[in-house]
């Protein structure tokens, strides 16, 4: 009797130590899981924020330059752009003084990780001195009164945006990208090795306690590998619209121009942006907003091929990817299906919701398979086509030379 009460308690007591060591190892699981979400959403904000910086690097260049090329006597014109130059121009600010110094607005910290600081502060970037150097010229240009800016000045804000300042946004955005995805990994290691310890604790309480629970190891395994199916699809997905995220993009961009070099395929990106979308979001209020992107979404997920891909990367700014543009007529028939379909009023509750579409194509060829220039080239067309009055397309000057004479002269005709 004795005996049996002896191993009775022996049991209870071993069952209870392998209870709170799984007991401690789900409660640790969960609390990394919640920090790996924390620290996936927290780079998600600080690598958008970076790569509006370096868009509105651009964006500050091509301002500067429509403001230098107005007439002195289109004083209410030159007001506006001028304008625009200034929002930009503080934009631009704000990014970096939230990046850098921290922000409690968007629960910023400053920055701590070396390789970030190396970039601001050592050769050969400096970014600290070419920020401030290019915000001195843009409130130069700023100052200058109507049909007073120099060409001096202009040319100095072209080589700034143009090589160092954007050589070393780009270098930023990859060290914050880099990070990112180094922290997501250790806490992924961490998160697996802590189901593993799950997993073998249970299977021993299993074997030598009672082993009913063995069913429970394969819920808890179940559970762990769908959150972590979770996180990794919240990581790379736009939460409302369900679309791939910007990061997602460009690790597919990359994937597609490796496969472009290997088979000759050339490779196509449209960089949609919503005309008019703020003006939605201001009168019909934040849910008309959402509407509109979910509309926007499935006019582009209908319109592609299958084989392409689409992704949202930034508020009202979409990417689509043609990993085969072989038929770069389709290219065009597809920009302009996108306008023509986007253009369309958008019912919001009863309220009609008039939007559009501005589109700017790059083509990259097999020899040149390069992501932040095929990007870049599609920014620059897209804002071609804002300055041509929006609601078209418009195909980068580079992408031209990649088309071979029947097909130019189509585009050209198109155009």
């Amino acid at each position: 009797m004795a005996d049996s009460k002896a191993l009775g308690r022996k049991m209870i007591r071993s069952v209870m130590v392998a209870l709170t060591l799984l007991g401690g190892m789900v409660t640790a699981s969960y609390f990394i899981n919640d920090r790996m979400a924390q620290i996936q959403a927290y780079d998600a904000t600080v690598i958008n924020i970076a790569g509006r910086q370096r868009m509105l690097s651009q964006r500050i260049m091509m301002l500067g330059a429509k403001v230098a090329a107005i007439p002195a006597e289109e004083r209410v014109r030159w007001s506006m752009l001028r304008a625009d130059l200034m929002a930009a121009r503080d934009l631009f600010v704000a990014s970096h003084d939230n990046l850098y110094y921290g922000s409690a607005q968007f629960g910023l910290k400053p920055v701590r990780d070396p390789a970030v600081l190396r970039i601001h502060n050592e050769a050969p970037h400096r970014l600290e001195e070419r920020f401030a150097d290019y915000v001195r010229i843009a409130d130069e240009i700023l100052a200058a009164p109507p049909g007073g800016i120099t060409t001096a000045q202009l040319d100095a804000l072209y080589e700034h945006a143009r090589q160092p300042l954007l050589a070393a946004l780009h270098a930023k955005v990859g060290a914050l990208e880099s990070a990112s995805i180094t922290r997501s990994e250790v806490l992924r290691h961490v998160l697996s090795a802590l189901a593993v310890g799950v997993l073998l604790g249970l299977l021993a309480v299993g074997l030598f306690v009672f082993r009913p629970m063995i069913r429970q190891v394969t819920k808890a395994v179940a559970a762990q590998e769908e959150l972590g199916r979770e996180l990794q699809h919240r990581a790379l997905h736009d939460p409302l619209t369900g679309l791939p995220n910007r990061r997602y993009a460009d690790e597919e961009i990359r994937r597609a121009l490796a496969n472009g070099e290997r088979s000759g395929d050339k490779v196509a990106v449209l960089h949609v942006d919503l005309d008019k979308f703020k003006q939605v979001n201001d009168t019909l209020g934040h849910a008309a907003g959402d509407t509109v992107l979910a509309q926007a979404t499935r006019v582009m997920t209908q319109c592609i091929r299958r084989g392409d891909f689409v992704a949202r990367v930034g508020g009202d700014e979409f990417v689509i990817l043609v990993p085969q543009a072989r038929d770069l007529g389709g290219l065009i028939s597809l920009s302009e299906r996108l306008v023509e379909e986007i253009s369309r009023p958008i019912d919001c509750d009863g309220a009609m919701a008039h939007i559009g579409a501005s589109i700017g194509i790059a083509i990259s060829p097999p020899s040149k398979a390069d992501l932040d220039a095929l990007l870049h080239d599609a920014d620059v067309a897209l804002y071609e086509a804002k300055a041509a009055g929006r609601g078209c397309w418009r195909m980068h000057a580079e992408s031209r030379a990649v088309l071979d004479a029947e097909t130019l002269a189509r585009v050209v005709k198109a155009a």
